[in-house]
């Protein structure tokens, strides 16, 4: 088997296991889980390369939105963001306060591109 069906293999395993998660756990039905995780995914690959609006709840419950991106995220940890390496914690640089933060992928609700002028 070459690597990239390794990698294909292992990123539709983590995508399972979170869906699985938020199925379980949280109360999602089926399609709702995996309707949540393909927008988080679709959202960290852009976030690689521009920034994105981001809605979340904070584990307090609180709807906050932020500017992030993971633009610098290589240079920073001096490792690549390899997004099937995660668990449950999303980390993003958070411009409006200047420093990296994380939200749970549960608490993920929205994204949209930023687009600047």
């Amino acid at each position: 088997m070459t690597n990239s069906m390794c990698s294909y293999y292992e990123e539709q395993e983590k995508l399972e296991a979170w869906k699985a998660r938020l199925v379980q756990e949280f109360e999602f039905t089926e399609e709702e889980g995996a309707d949540h995780v393909s927008r988080l995914i679709q959202m960290l690959q852009h976030m690689r390369k521009e920034a994105v609006i981001l809605a979340y709840r904070l584990k307090t419950g609180k709807f906050t939105m932020v500017s992030a991106t993971l633009m610098n995220y290589e240079s920073w940890f001096n490792c690549p963001f390899i997004y099937t390496k995660l668990r449950n914690t999303i980390p993003f640089w958070n411009f409006e306060k200047k420093h990296w933060s994380t939200f749970e992928m549960e608490n993920f609700m929205d994204w949209k591109a930023e687009f600047t002028l």
